[in-house]
């Protein structure tokens, strides 16, 4: 496990980053396959679920002016309910809407981003670890097994929430927090770009960015209080600017959430899911069924640090007592009760272990901006990538050169020979292409769309509350194909899927609705698709000197004559 003294010098040499970032960017071409990369490959996209949806939503932002307000603003997709930029990545789609004007037909930037954040997870993680040790083969190697973190290829592989893939602003923040000297400056721009990518990875990186300045208050009580308040007011200004820019205060009543997410307090070490998936070769191989069961996570709260920093972990936990440095606990203190404050509010106050449930009282504030940040499980992830550090923390310090090589080395073998099947399934599924067949087929639709600007249903629906998707109504199975329809065709929608609850403007919509059948005087340029087929009926009969009507691929649609 040598190294010559040329060729660490030669490492030595190259800027702090560099190398694990290249590891990175390599791996993420691997992982996505090149062929996803290019940005005219749309193929790979279809049936990713969420990632499907990320890229319907920029087919139709990319139709919107490139001078409106907020610029993240859509429109022509769910019109009237104030829908902004669904991808929330404003970093990547707002510079490709500028490329699209040049660039004609359909295209993706979802494969680049992807590679873009395994080459920043390589560049940060190897950052972070340079706080810990100077050994720059002990930085890159360890640097390896945070690119290849269980929950960031989870995330991005099976779950396809590419945006939340931006793990290394984690890792720049507790890079940031570890600095000896408190730079407002960095913190100011990486606060921006959090909020210009996403808005739950912003909330863990401003309470990292809290305890920063908490900590720097601390140890040095002599600073004056207008350099504290700049340290505050200046990140916090920048932040405030990317909320606005991005188009959330556009949000008001429809920021709250449904559904109940919560971390399991067991999930770190939860290797696999509940379809079978599992980074972990030997829980899975347990025997005893009731056992290997018991290390299962819901999806969306899968959290496994992967077998090799477990180890890590153990064996830095058994080399504590030999540990000789100090801690100053005012350093330490303000984060370690930051990461582990998110943790306790991603468990919520309904602990649940393998069925069984703990219930403690909450203050309703604490239940309110739990439904703001209703997917709060993903509140976990500070502590987990705090865990990753800790694993080498007391290696570095304590080992010879040779011994934190060899351990780094263990650490990432073992967590690849365990996980190895989990890797390659999730990569299997990332990578593979689709081909796209839609359910509308019928010439027809093309004539229809022709000469209109607008393709709205009735009844609506709202995917989050279940609003409207019932089996009485095609939307659940058709929306998607319809959607994809009006987007090819410039055609606005009032319907569509949304990241947030739009339970409130469906209610309104279908109202409308309503009352414009009932008068009769049906919009020119809107084709009219009607949910319930009896009602359908009725409306044909009704209008039926001021409406023509059809079938088509099994749609009831209404036209003005």
């Amino acid at each position: 496990m040598g190294f010559s003294r040329k060729e660490m010098a030669r490492l030595n040499r190259l800027p702090i980053g560099f190398v694990s970032a290249v590891v990175g960017l390599f791996f993420g071409l691997w992982f996505i396959g090149v062929n996803n990369v290019f940005p005219w490959n749309l193929e790979w996209l279809n049936g990713k679920g969420d990632g499907s949806y990320d890229q319907l939503n920029f087919e139709f932002f990319r139709k919107n002016p490139l001078l409106q307000w907020p610029i993240t603003a859509m429109p022509n997709y769910v019109a009237g309910s104030g829908q902004v930029l669904g991808s929330g990545n404003g970093l990547f789609a707002i510079p490709a809407k500028i490329i699209g004007l040049v660039v004609p037909g359909n295209f993706q930037y979802l494969g680049i981003w992807i590679v873009f954040c395994f080459c920043l997870q390589g560049l940060f993680a190897e950052r972070l670890l340079s706080r810990l040790t100077d050994s720059k083969a002990l930085q890159i190697l360890a640097a390896m097994s945070f690119i290849i973190s269980p929950i960031l290829l989870y995330r991005i592989g099976v779950l396809s929430h590419f945006q939340l893939g931006a793990h290394w602003l984690i890792l720049a923040a507790l890079y940031f927090y570890f600095d000896k000297s408190f730079k407002r400056k960095q913190w100011a721009l990486l606060l921006l770009l959090s909020i210009l990518i996403n808005i739950y990875i912003t909330a863990m990186v401003v309470a990292i960015f809290i305890a920063s300045n908490i900590k720097n208050v601390l140890r040095f009580p002599k600073t004056g209080i207008v350099k504290i308040a700049s340290n505050f007011l200046v990140p916090l200004s920048a932040l405030v600017f990317g909320f606005i820019f991005m188009g959330y205060a556009s949000y008001g009543g429809n920021a709250k959430g449904s559904n109940f997410f919560r971390l399991s307090p067991i999930a770190y070490v939860n290797s696999g899911d509940i379809s079978g998936l599992t980074f972990s070769s030997v829980i899975k191989n347990i025997p005893a069924k009731n056992v290997s069961d018991f290390f299962l996570e819901e999806p969306e709260s899968f959290q496994y640090l992967g077998s090799g920093i477990v180890l890590g972990l153990l064996i830095s936990a058994l080399l504590v007592n030999r540990f000789s440095t100090n801690w100053n606990l005012k350093s330490i203190a303000p984060l370690v009760v930051s990461v582990f404050g998110l943790f306790v509010f991603a468990l919520s106050n309904r602990i649940s272990i393998s069925g069984y449930e703990l219930t403690y009282w909450w203050p309703q504030l604490f239940h309110e901006v739990r439904q703001v940040f209703r997917a709060s499980s993903r509140f976990g992830w500070p502590l987990y990538y705090l865990l990753f550090t800790a694993a080498f923390c007391f290696v570095a310090y304590r080992l010879s050169f040779r011994k934190k090589v060899l351990f780094a080395v263990v650490v990432l073998l073992v967590t690849v020979a365990d996980g190895r099947n989990g890797i390659q399934q999730v990569r299997n599924e990332l990578s593979m292409s689709n081909d796209y067949v839609s359910t509308i087929k019928d010439q027809k639709w093309m004539d229809l769309a022709g000469n209109r600007e607008r393709i709205y249903i009735y009844p609506n629906f709202d995917l989050d509350s279940s609003l409207g998707t019932s089996t009485d109504y095609p939307w659940v199975d058709r929306w998607f194909d319809l959607a994809k329809f009006a987007v090819a065709n410039d055609l606005h929608t009032n319907f569509g899927g949304t990241p947030r609850p739009i339970a409130d403007f469906v209610q309104t919509e279908n109202l409308r609705m309503e009352n414009e059948f009932a008068s009769g005087n049906l919009d020119d340029n809107t084709i009219y698709i009607i949910g319930d087929t009896t009602y359908w009926e009725t409306l044909r009969v009704q209008l039926m000197n001021v409406a023509d009507s059809y079938q088509l691929d099994g749609l009831n649609v209404l036209i003005a004559k």
